[in-house]
């Protein structure tokens, strides 16, 4: 196989460090980026250069793959694959059955998934192995170089990285688009070793009204997905899962640590084939799971390990034929927790809060970086200025001012309105009001052609308090002409917003009279009829 710049560039950086370093070295490659082929190809130059070389994974899947790229001859010993060839220059091996075998030495050891290797380099059957075949050289190979205790990675220097936006951006992986919803109450689930109790989080995930609206989710965003992978707590979670979505005519399978091999080898054979839709699992189709045709995540998972959250993520992003994108349906808070996949590890000091890592959309329920003034998927503009606070006033006069207002006028200049395409496909028209706001634009969204009848209604009841009636139903329209009919309408020389929410709502329009003066309308709806979330639950 011909390998791309950056999977050569990373064994270039590997062969340097084993020729003039001794240390332990980390090659940082995103999910999907190859890490087998420069694996493979790393064994074989070693190989060639008379170097006896082991290759150590924690599961089956990761060894059955390096094997079947490996050209040059090695032997195994692992407990489910077996032992051979055990005298060979090269040997690939499950660190539970290696660790405490008496080997040769090896000139260099590689280890696949090296975030598993944690910073105390004094415990672990990883360490125990490295120590007995001082000295040599360790370069260990993931995509997620950190631990839920611990941190980053620091027994290693990071000597090569393809993070997941470079090889999004050549066009080597597969984008993920969003959406979140029905995000859980943790509040009350306590944390074990930094990660939550998973008794206490069961029983929240569990609940019948979480569970029914994952359904609904699941019905609503998948009519034109393929392949839907789903995350559940454990295995009472995803059995209660797939009973439900059985009962609402969703086929599906489940696996899980106890699943029989030739079973869970069955399930997933159908999965990849096509033949099977909706596949559940509780943490066992991460590390070596490969299903390129994947392109519909749901998470129903919380976690506080930011190393198992881009894990889930990682199982999308493979490219397959047909496959435009994966779609992530985040009903476990994750993204808000840890941000998207190829997010920098943000490691809080001890007073530190927690900081979000992006902002949810209002309008279309897409998260988004933290920095971002515009919505990825509709257009919705973040504004900058925080809700007013509350006034206090100690003197008691009944007569005074309420302490708080959280509604705001703005006057507006103009009214703007263009034809909006979001990246899901829907057709919407954005109107922008260009007020005397900081971030100067307040932006709210229509979609004429709606299925939803009532949505619509909302739509020409825009119309028709702004002085401008439409002879029809607006969903017979084209956008151009609707396009016309909205630049001779009547603009609102006013708006009314609510702050009291996270994000800015607008309550009411102000429009000049003929006689002077100004009259209000009741606000119309217009999040009812929003332009990537035409389902509301």
């Amino acid at each position: 196989m011909k390998l791309r710049e950056y999977q050569q560039a990373a064994i270039d950086a590997a062969l340097l460090w084993i020729r003039y370093k001794d240390t332990p070295a980390i090659i940082d490659i995103a999910t999907g980026g190859g890490k087998t082929h420069i694996i493979s190809a790393l064994i074989e130059h070693l190989h060639a250069q008379g170097k006896r070389v082991c290759l150590l994974a924690h599961r089956k899947e990761l060894l059955e793959q390096s094997g079947g790229k490996i050209t040059v001859p090695f032997g195994y010993y692992s407990a489910s694959i077996g032992e051979k060839d055990t005298a060979s220059q090269v040997i690939v091996g499950g660190i539970q059955s290696i660790y405490n075998k008496e080997l040769d030495k090896f000139d260099c050891i590689i280890v696949d998934e090296c975030h598993h290797l944690g910073n105390n380099e004094e415990d672990g059957r990883y360490w125990q192995f490295i120590a007995k075949h001082q000295p040599c050289t360790v370069i260990g190979l993931t995509a997620t170089p950190y631990r839920l205790s611990g941190g980053k990675l620091m027994w290693g220097d990071i000597i090569y990285e393809a993070k997941y936006p470079l090889l999004l951006s050549l066009g080597f992986l597969a984008p993920i688009v969003n959406k979140v919803k029905n995000t859980p109450d943790l509040s009350n689930v306590r944390l074990v070793a930094g990660e939550y109790n998973e008794g206490l989080l069961a029983s929240v995930m569990e609940d019948p009204k979480l569970i029914e609206a994952a359904i609904r989710n699941i019905i609503a965003y998948s009519p034109s997905r393929e392949s839907i992978l789903i995350f559940c707590v454990n295995v009472n979670h995803a059995i209660i899962l797939a009973d439900e979505m059985k009962r609402n005519g969703l086929p599906s399978a489940v696996v899980h640590g106890d699943t029989p091999m030739g079973e869970r080898d069955a399930i997933l054979s159908d999965f990849k084939s096509g033949k099977l839709k909706h596949l559940i699992n509780c943490e066992i189709l991460l590390e070596g799971f490969d299903a390129p045709n994947t392109d519909m995540i749901v998470c129903l998972r919380p976690t506080k390990s930011k190393s198992l959250w881009e894990q889930m993520l990682g199982r999308g992003v493979r490219l397959f034929d047909g496959k435009e994108n994966c779609f992530l349906l985040d009903m476990a808070g994750n993204l808000m927790e840890h941000g998207g996949l190829g997010t920098p590890l943000h490691e809080r000091g001890r007073k530190e809060s927690k900081k979000d890592k992006g902002r949810i959309c209002p309008e279309c329920e897409t998260f988004n970086k933290i920095t971002s003034k515009e919505c990825e998927d509709c257009g919705y503009i973040f504004l900058k200025e925080a809700p007013p606070k509350a006034r206090h006033d100690y003197n008691a006069d009944t007569e005074a001012d309420a302490s708080f207002q959280p509604y705001v006028d703005y006057d507006v200049k103009n009214v703007l309105y263009r034809d909006h395409m979001s990246k899901s496909g829907n057709r919407t028209i954005r109107i922008d009001y260009v007020c005397n706001t900081k971030y100067g634009v307040i932006s709210e969204w229509i979609s004429p052609w709606n299925d939803n009848e009532w949505a619509r209604a909302k739509v020409t009841k825009m119309f028709a308090d702004r002085g401008h009636k439409l002879g029809s139903d607006p969903i017979t329209y084209s956008m151009e002409d609707l396009l016309w009919h909205c630049d001779h309408m009547k603009k609102p020389v006013r708006i009314t917003v609510d702050h009291n929410e996270k994000f800015p709502r607008i309550k009411a329009y102000y429009y000049e009279q003929e006689n002077g003066g100004e009259r209000d309308t009741a606000p119309t709806d217009l999040v009812a009829a929003i332009a990537d979330d035409e389902i509301v639950f």
